[in-house]
């Protein structure tokens, strides 16, 4: 069993923007790293907190990353 969870743009007048409608313009503009930067900053810790909680403890997370960022080192 795991958890998914996907980005969306929050556009005032559009809505919900979906990752498919946005994700070339943020790998085209180089702002797709510090996304997935994000992405792994906040979703490490919640994997974290699962962790001690013993309902919790046996999820697995998944994340896509763009093919730009698979080269990248990541650090914190």
């Amino acid at each position: 069993m795991g958890a998914e969870a996907l980005v969306r743009w929050q556009r005032p007048q559009r809505g919900l923007v979906s990752p498919v409608d946005f994700f070339p313009l943020a790998e085209e503009t180089g702002l797709i790293l510090p996304l997935g930067q994000w992405v792994l900053e906040t979703a490490c810790p919640q994997l974290v907190a699962w962790a001690a909680r013993p309902e919790a403890a046996h999820l697995t997370p998944a994340m896509n990353v763009s093919a730009c960022q698979s080269s990248v080192s990541w650090r914190r």
